[in-house]
């Protein structure tokens, strides 16, 4: 499998970027890209929630912890 991106961290660093870069120019390409991999943090979240229930639809408990 491919080497998976913290998408959460990088919203967070991008962010920090932005704020730092606001001096010096016009920093919205590094808040829209921290908005874009805050929305795939939030999508990665909505997956895990959706296999957890779907686990647990299934009747299958055990599963619901992996």
């Amino acid at each position: 499998m491919t080497n998976r991106i913290d998408h959460a961290a990088e919203a967070v660093g991008l962010l920090a970027l932005a704020v730092a870069a606001q001096h010096r120019g016009d920093p919205r390409h590094l808040i829209a890209a921290a908005h874009i991999h805050a929305t795939l943090a939030v999508a990665e979240q909505a997956r895990i929630a959706n296999l957890i229930a779907l686990a647990k639809l299934a009747g299958r408990d055990e599963d619901a912890h992996e």
